[in-house]
């Protein structure tokens, strides 16, 4: 199976999006320190110095889509659209990607109980039950849930 390879990019400075940008094809393979200096990553590059790298956060689409079709990346929030409105936050482990599990570990900063979103199963819920409400760079506020 194959899947997409996209990556968005928070301008921390002006905090706004810059373009979301999906990987060249490599041959099947690809990194992004080689990948950013095609096409638009060149744009975003120039914008900044090389003091100024750090404000610029890298999250990756984590290969799949909420119930309402929409790509879900590392930093999002995500909601389940049954009554129970239980929230997740999506981010990366060695590995992949994962969401927590505790619902009392949602706004922590370090999350202990995780499921992979690569799980058959847990990839089946995000995709039938789970809507992005937000991401933790534009919506902070709903870490405090």
């Amino acid at each position: 199976m194959q899947r997409d390879i996209k990556f968005r990019l928070w301008n921390a400075i002006e905090n706004k999006w810059e373009l979301g940008y999906d990987m060249p094809n490599l041959g099947g393979f690809s990194l992004l320190g080689e990948c950013m200096v095609f096409g638009e990553y060149n744009r975003v590059i120039d914008k900044f110095s090389l003091k100024d790298w750090d404000k610029i956060i890298i999250q990756q689409y984590i290969g799949l889509q909420d119930v309402n079709g929409k790509f879900i990346y590392a930093g999002d929030i995500l909601q389940e659209v049954n009554p129970r409105g239980f929230m997740y936050r999506v981010f990366e482990v060695e590995g992949g990607f994962a969401v927590n599990t505790h619902h009392d570990d949602f706004n922590k900063d370090i999350i202990v109980f995780y499921e992979s979103t690569a799980d058959m199963q847990m990839s089946g819920y995000i995709k039938g039950s789970c809507a992005v409400i937000g991401n933790i760079l534009e919506n902070p506020e709903l870490l405090k849930h």
